[in-house]
């Protein structure tokens, strides 16, 4: 019993003694956790252990030695004991001569103050500011100076300094630099937060593990089990790791402070719930306008904005938003208008991002100021919107412009139209001829500065139309081959046949380029010592489905050599083609074509004053090609010509084009092609191949004698290119072919001789002999004069050449005839030049027209129901031409509807399109060509109602029976001369010698027909004599004899009617008119 009663006190006092030394292990933590302990001396079994706790993290060494800014300790005398590499470059000084050196030694004489006062405040006092170093070399580095202390049992004995180079500090490189800097220390303070969370996560398993450790010791004193020597190792264990927590965060802390305190970019802090800031770095004190941090963390993001921002939202609600968005993601970049303490705003870039600290949550708000790139931007905005509305005041002002030069010019060109159709004098035609081609030069001008304004402001469009290559390549040719012969200038064409019949594209735009590029070639090769060369061709370059040329590309040299086409068949893939437009012209160097696609430069000034131009011409070819898909290239050498080459891509239609007629027409002949590498006989045996000919090539004359003597029997066709403008050269060079012909008698020769002229249609000089120009030569010309020379076509007439308007002289009827007819016409036009000048077009149309000065007065007439069509200027007063469509549609409802043709000088693109959506039914601009008004006029106007309602024409001495239906006597008396030949001049040209022939064919043609019609008439054949009557009808007309043409229009009715009566009173009027004209050409 004993025994265990003393057992049982010394437990008792063994337990008083562990409570007691416990008591003194929780008096040693907190001391620990204080920072009174230095180092803590261990007695156990395996004896004494020293546990040092105070020492630099070496962690962190490498780390300095790489920052950028300088980092050094001193001693409290201001011996330099450490330095990183950094430091010693500021001062431009070896590493090992800076340390152990006074701090004092580096330090510029008047910055040796600012630099005291740093050492000398307290510790809890702010220790930045900016002062120089003295580097080695003698020159001054500016730093931005940081000063801590370094503690030694509570007092200081030694300092820490940060020093930050501002030398090389511009404004773009502190940017980046700043940049640079702030996410590495955002990044060491993100690392600084995990290891802080960290630590206080240790720190809190540790202080657990304390408290388990207290449990089980009491528990084993209680159960009489605890072994006091473990425990005691266990406790002292446990709070060397709880230390070198806190001495981590103490460190990560400090660390994270000095990134805070230094970075250059607004940093701060905000806790909830008030989410005021809680922490403010010197930058942000600077940006706001704040004294201190205590004044700045009074505040909440709400006071530092505006009362709303941009968006009208109020601030205080926004930045609650902005706050609950970075809580939930993470982080949160955006846009805010900030605003100074005194109140002054500006745009920053915000960037929050949430962090936690232990059980603490907060936000760490990055701000930068933006108001100079939100400036710059609005000054970006501002000047794209200034320049915006410059190019619409531009196109605004061109339209205008253009309507207001169009008008004066509608008046220039309508009237000289009107004077062409008059009888003038050589010395006048030429005049009036001068005044009417620089109209339409002035009038190219302006069109192409609308069309370089519209393509510079990327409003030009490009239409997607059906249309065909070979015809828009021959129309461009057409509308340039008058310019090429009077520069005498050699003008060719080819298209390549086995480019599909219809393409995809927009015809007047490529018509447009051809054109432009061919008027250069004509304008820089004419005027030489050589002959003037220009060739135009179209070739197919490759089908897209195969991605490989399908073709030998037809490259015509300078020196105008060809290379030989063959064809393909054809598909629904897209097509590429090239158009090429080669001359023998002057040439250029590198330098000029470096810039021949800039607006308004040529080639030099000498060029502009010898050539004239205003240099748009290229540049809108070139801009046009790049909105259709392709480009144009150049190649030239100076002196020797140049080649332009326009590689386009087109889609094709899916419904196939009928075929060629006149294709058929040479199917399965046998044709022999003479003409060497210049002439034009590969192209010509080009488009025979392709229509079904059997082609055989000779290269010239001597050739073509052997395989005549060789050919088949049967039908032979010789084609022969004989490059010369005298139809007497073509005819000798053909005797010896003839003759060799002759010799076979079994053979069937035939000759389609290709000079150079104006003749664009076949001729037949011969029996055997069928002659056409190869200038500008369509292929179907070419085709249909093989045709003629094998007899399976007509030639046509020469009255077939085209009307002209001239030919229509008449003296209108009064407006109650044309009003009781139907055909009345009213004209809207306030302009009153140009209402004299469609006045007197439609006077020499034989059309009768009322004049409305503007859309209201145009109103009031229309609703009387006169009228049978309305021209209609679309800019007028009171009313336009549209509100007038649009008030004529509306009073229509119900009832028929009549035509409206737009009347006007805006040409900009989308007129015609608006024009027909609001209800106009055709669209003419001005100025207004005859040949137009008249084409529209009989699309439009319809005819008189009866014979029966025409009023009868003025009498005339030829109408000596009374009226004969369908004969205007006034077309004879309005005629002042016989014979006009300004008609004849504007369909072949003013050569002379071309002129005087046609005129001599005409008189024998004329004659011969006026025997056989006198015959006709005499044996009472009326149709006869009709037909008769019909054939020299156009002739008559197309020569300018027209008062005979009208008689002759009179007696072709009256024969179709088996009017014999009438066919007798026109004969006399015939008769005398015939010698009136064969009079004038006697004398011409």
């Amino acid at each position: 019993m004993a025994d265990k009663s003393i057992t049982q006190q010394q437990l008792l006092a063994e337990n008083a003694e562990l409570r007691a030394r416990l008591d003194e292990a929780e008096d040693t933590l907190r001391a620990i956790r204080s920072g009174e302990v230095d180092a803590l001396i261990v007695s156990g079994v395996g004896g004494e252990q020293i546990f040092t706790l105070k020492g630099a993290d070496q962690s962190y060494r490498v780390l300095i030695e790489e920052m950028n800014e300088g980092a050094l300790t001193l001693t409290a005398e201001g011996v330099i004991l450490y330095a990183n590499r950094s430091f010693a470059g500021m001062l431009r000084m070896p590493l090992e001569k800076v340390l152990g050196s006074s701090i004092h030694t580096w330090i510029a004489p008047d910055s040796q103050t600012i630099l005291q006062a740093l050492l000398s405040k307290g510790v809890a006092e702010k220790r930045r500011d900016q002062l120089d170093l003295a580097a080695s070399d003698g020159t001054r580095v500016p730093v931005y100076l940081s000063v801590n202390n370094l503690l030694a049992d509570g007092m200081p004995d030694s300092f820490c300094l940060v020093a930050t180079d501002l030398t090389e500090q511009k404004r773009g490189d502190a940017i980046v630099a700043s940049d640079k800097l702030t996410r590495e220390l955002l990044a060491v303070a993100n690392q600084t937060r995990r290891e802080l969370l960290s630590v206080v996560e240790d720190q809190r398993r540790a202080e657990e593990s304390l408290r388990q450790l207290n449990a089980e010791l009491e528990n084993k004193v209680l159960a009489r089990t605890a072994d006091l020597e473990q425990a005691n190792m266990d406790i002292l264990r446990d709070m060397r790791k709880l230390k070198q927590t806190e001495d981590a965060l103490r460190v990560s802390s400090l660390k994270y402070q000095m990134l805070f305190d230094s970075s250059r970019d607004a940093l701060m802090t905000l806790t909830p719930p008030s989410w005021k800031f809680t922490g403010a770095n010197q930058a942000t004190l600077q940006l706001f306008g704040a004294s201190s941090v205590a004044e700045f963390t009074a505040l909440g993001p709400w006071d530092v904005s505006p009362e709303r921002q941009p968006d009208g939202r109020p601030s205080s609600e926004k930045a609650q938003e902005m706050i609950a968005t970075a809580m939930r993601e993470g982080s949160f970049f955006f846009e805010w208008e900030h605003q100074h303490i005194g109140g002054q705003p500006f745009a920053a870039d915000v960037l929050l991002t949430r962090m936690n600290l232990g059980e603490n949550v907060f936000l760490q708000a990055t701000v930068r100021d933006i108001s100079e790139q939100v400036r710059i931007k609005a000054d970006l905005e501002q000047a794209r919107h200034d320049a915006e509305a410059a190019n619409q005041a531009k196109s605004a002002f061109l339209a205008s412009m253009s309507h207001e030069i169009r008008t004066p010019m509608n008046g220039v060109i309508g009237m000289i139209d009107v004077l062409q159709q008059s009888s003038l004098k050589p010395a006048q035609v030429e005049m009036a001829n001068i005044i009417h081609d620089s109209a339409y030069s002035l009038l190219a001008i302006i069109n192409d500065i609308l069309d370089f304004s519209k393509i510079e402001a990327g409003k030009l469009q490009i239409d997607s139309l059906p249309m065909s290559v070979a015809e828009v390549v021959e129309g461009a040719c057409e509308t340039i081959d008058h310019m090429a012969l009077k520069k005498n200038v050699e003008l060719t064409l080819f298209t390549d046949p086995a480019i599909p019949a219809q393409v995809i594209g927009d015809p007047g735009r490529l018509r447009q380029i051809l054109i432009n590029l061919a008027n250069n070639a004509i304008k820089f090769s004419s005027g030489q010592a050589r002959q003037g060369k220009v060739s135009v061709r179209a070739v197919l370059v490759e089908n897209s489905s195969h991605s490989i040329p399908v073709r030998p590309e037809l490259v015509e040299g300078l020196d105008g050599s060809t290379g030989s086409p063959r064809t393909i068949d054809g598909g629904l893939e897209p097509v590429t083609l090239e158009f090429r437009v080669t001359d023998n012209g002057i040439g250029m160097d590198e330098a000029t074509q470096a810039r021949l696609f800039t607006a308004f430069t040529q080639a030099d000034s000498s060029t502009t004053r010898i050539y004239g131009g205003t240099g748009l011409g290229l540049a809108i070819s070139g801009q046009l090609a790049n909105i259709m898909g392709g480009a144009i290239t150049v190649h030239s050498e100076p002196g020797k010509g140049s080649l332009f080459s326009v590689r386009l891509s087109f889609a094709l239609p899916t419904e196939k084009p009928d075929a060629d007629a006149a294709s058929s027409l040479v199917a399965g002949l046998s044709c022999l092609v003479v003409g060497d590498a210049e002439s034009l006989a590969d192209d010509l045996a080009a488009y025979l191949v392709h229509a079904g000919a059997m082609v055989e090539r000779s290269p010239d004359i001597a050739a073509a004698h052997l395989r005549i003597a060789s050919h088949p029997p049967g039908l032979c066709i010789v084609v022969i290119d004989t490059a010369a403008a005298n139809p007497q050269l073509a005819t000798s060079l053909l005797d010896g072919l003839r003759a060799a012909a002759r010799a076979r008698p079994n053979l069937d020769v035939r000759f389609v001789a290709i000079g150079r002229g104006q003749r664009r249609e076949p001729r037949l000089e011969d029996a055997d002999l069928v002659v056409v120009d190869g200038n500008a030569l369509a292929r179907k010309a070419l085709l249909t004069a093989v045709a003629i020379a094998a007899g399976r076509a007509k030639q046509p007439d020469r009255e077939a050449l085209p009307d002209m308007v001239g030919a229509r002289r008449a003296v209108p009827l009064s407006r109650e005839e044309v009003r009781r007819q139907g055909r009345l016409i009213l004209v809207a036009e306030d302009n009153e030049i140009n209402q004299k000048v469609i006045l007197q077009q439609l006077a020499l149309l034989g059309q009768t027209a009322d004049i409305a000065n503007n859309g209201r007065e145009a109103l009031e007439l229309w609703q009387s129901g006169d009228y049978a069509v309305l021209l209609a200027d679309l800019h007028m007063p009171e009313m336009d031409g549209y509100e007038l469509t649009a008030a004529i549609r509306a009073a229509e409802t119900g009832k028929a509807r009549k035509p409206i043709i737009a009347f006007t000088a805006n040409a900009l693109k989308g007129e015609v399109e608006h024009c027909l959506a609001i209800g106009m039914d055709d669209y003419l601009s001005k100025p207004v060509q005859l040949v137009n008004l008249k084409a529209m006029l009989e699309k439009w106007l319809p005819v008189a109602a009866t014979a029966g309602n025409a009023g009868e024409q003025p009498r005339s001495p030829h109408d000596n029976a009374g009226h004969v239906p369908g004969f205007h006597p006034g077309y004879i008396a309005a005629a002042p001369v016989p014979v006009d030949v300004n008609v004849l001049k504007k369909l072949v040209g003013d050569d002379e010698e071309i002129i005087r022939d046609f005129l001599h064919d005409f008189r024998l043609s004329a004659e011969k027909i006026a025997v056989e019609l006198r015959t006709a008439c005499a044996a009472g054949q009326a149709a006869a004599a009709g037909a008769l009557a019909h054939k020299l009808k156009s002739s008559a007309r197309s020569v300018g004899a027209l008062a005979l043409g009208e008689l002759c229009a009179a007696m072709e009715q009256a024969g179709k009617a088996g009017d014999m009566k009438a066919l007798a009173v026109l004969l006399p009027g015939f008769e005398q008119e015939l010698a009136s004209v064969e009079g004038f050409l006697e004398g011409y």
